[in-house]
């Protein structure tokens, strides 16, 4: 409560009354100004659509039950609110998910959108969409027919609705999750699209959820009810590129080693082992790793016998291919030769 330039605090009591102090010293005398405020918190028992109306009284011993105040009133409303997210996997590569992903001609891409309906609210989304999805890139992706799924709650629609929804989504750019969305829905919506042209920059996809009535819209005043899902993007591969990643151990002394083996101590006498290894995201022609000898000759001493070479894709075994190499120790390098895209190259000594 402030009154006059003083601010006070007051308790309202059980009769829901409030007793303002007794101020009648001269500093009072005359016209009083009081202005209470009061803070409150709507109960989760509230319905909506309940109207809440309040009025207060002055009542005073020289004055009996005076003025009534206004009438303040507080509708309640639905709360209406979702989220939601977006990643993508190369299921060529075996790259994923995440929300950037890389990719090249001939590659398989899936979608994934992870779509929440909110547990808090209280009542049901009206003509639930998925729309203004960028699937329609002639030239650059094309969709793989019969890809769609929609599950919820973790049960998948049947083929029937699937196959419905596809056919919205190819003509529409849209999927209609649900007439009704109950609280505490989860839809898990997938798709494939397979990259058919030379991509030189990023592909973008967006889309949108949008409901009769949402509260969380991304922009209420531009695009009310809409809410925007993050976008996810594509990276050109190509331009043939390639991971190179070096590591050392102390086969005298492993305990020396750090975690990620890129340190380790030693000592006069002990045995080091280092391991190059080379993942390509594209072919590459030619390949050659160099400068492997830097350290001076009279620190460490190579053993031209050690080098071992291997070859194999992401996840498969790989082929020695050791005898075939050249340019180790006498020129520093290991020459390889072509290496398609998705491959793993490790050369250790």
């Amino acid at each position: 409560m402030a009154l006059g330039a003083a601010s006070e605090s007051v308790a309202i009591n059980a009769a829901g009354r409030i007793a303002l102090p007794n101020h009648t010293t001269s500093d009072y005398q005359g016209w009083q100004k009081v202005r209470l405020t009061v803070d409150t918190t709507i109960k989760s028992t509230a319905k909506p659509t309940t109207k809440i109306d309040n009025q207060a009284s002055l009542i005073a011993g020289s004055y009996g039950i005076g003025s009534k105040t206004n009438t303040a009133t507080v509708t309640l409303v639905d709360r209406l609110e979702v989220n939601a997210s977006q990643s993508v996997n190369n299921l060529t590569t075996g790259e994923g998910p995440r929300q950037i992903a890389f990719g090249s001609r001939g590659d398989v891409i899936e979608y994934n959108y992870k779509v929440n309906v909110f547990s808090s609210n209280t009542a049901d989304l009206k003509k639930f969409v998925m729309k203004n999805i960028r699937n329609n890139q002639p030239g650059i992706m094309q969709f793989i027919d019969g890809s769609l799924e929609i599950s919820i709650n973790g049960s998948t629609n049947s083929v029937a609705d699937n196959a419905a929804q596809e056919v919205n989504l190819k003509n529409n750019a849209q999927i209609d999750l649900d007439d009704t969305a109950v609280p505490a829905t989860q839809y898990n919506v997938k798709y494939q699209m397979q990259i058919v042209g030379t991509i030189y920059r990023s592909i973008a996809n967006d889309a949108d959820l949008t409901a009769t009535k949402l509260d969380n819209a991304t922009d209420p005043v531009k695009a009310p009810n809409i809410y925007n899902i993050a976008r996810s993007a594509i990276m050109p591969l190509d331009k043939p590129q390639a991971i190179v990643k070096q590591e050392v151990t102390n086969t005298t002394r492993p305990e020396s080693d750090n975690a990620d083996k890129t340190e380790t101590a030693a000592k006069v006498g002990d045995k080091l082992h280092y391991t190059f290894k080379v993942t390509t995201r594209g072919q590459l022609t030619n390949a050659v790793i160099k400068d492997i000898i830097q350290t001076p000759s009279n620190l460490m001493g190579y053993d031209a016998n050690s080098l071992k070479v291997t070859v194999g894709s992401v996840g498969g075994d790989p082929i020695d291919l050791t005898t075939t190499t050249s340019g180790f120790p006498d020129d520093g390098l290991v020459k390889v030769g072509d290496l398609g895209a998705n491959q793993v190259l490790t050369v250790s000594l």
